[in-house]
């Protein structure tokens, strides 16, 4: 009998319910996820035949394996002129970095009095709030739910209701445990957090700057 060889198990990906067929993820050793290139960033060709639109994009992924899993995100597309405000999750929203992991599902409030109070004039003043974390992208999604909750059980002085502004969020690539030490790490460590965020930030201030350049 001859054996059957199998290909190596893919992730199809869908934008706003639409599958974009220039675009699919490979399953590597380990179970990581990366683009046809080997990176984990498609190329400006491929995020031009994705039919984004303005604004927020859902995305899809679903795994050939199993094509009625599937797992969700968000994908920005701003113009040019956007005014960004960026906002750091841990410690800063939240009173501490490891504890606002989970603290809300404890039933503990993990952020600072007045934080979606704050950055809710600043949405209304015309600023996107872009989020920016160290925590896994394994933890994403509960970040994204801690979002949604901070703020919902109080209210501002004239007693309307206040929550977080919709925004990007940026975590690390990382699964849960390196994420979690890079966290720890603290001082001049080139691997700790504040290095990942710094970068982050550098990142998209070039992408800014090339965005206006070219618009």
């Amino acid at each position: 009998n001859k054996s059957t060889l199998r290909g190596p198990e893919t992730v199809e990906v869908f934008v706003n319910s639409d599958r974009t067929p220039s675009l699919h993820m490979i399953v590597g050793e380990g179970h990581n996820c990366t683009f046809q290139d080997g990176g984990l960033v498609p190329s400006s060709d491929v995020l031009g035949a994705m039919g984004l639109v303005e604004g927020r994009n859902e995305l899809r992924f679903s795994l050939s394996s199993a094509p009625n899993s599937h797992f969700t995100a968000a994908l920005w597309l701003l113009p040019p002129e956007e005014l960004l405000v960026v906002c750091d999750i841990d410690g800063t929203l939240t009173r501490s970095d490891i504890f606002g992991y989970g603290a809300h599902k404890l039933g503990y409030d993990s952020a600072h009095k007045g934080v979606a109070e704050a950055f809710g004039a600043i949405r209304s003043a015309g600023y996107l709030v872009v989020y920016l974390s160290a925590r896994p992208i394994t933890r994403a999604d509960k970040t994204r739910e801690l979002l949604k909750v901070v703020g919902t059980h109080g209210a501002d002085a004239n007693g309307v209701s206040c929550s977080m502004p919709d925004g990007p969020l940026i975590t690390t690539a990382e699964r849960s445990l390196p994420a979690l030490v890079r966290t720890l790490r603290r001082g001049g460590s080139d691997k700790g957090a504040d290095s990942f965020k710094v970068s982050q930030m550098a990142m998209h201030v070039v992408l800014c700057v090339e965005s206006a350049r070219m618009s």
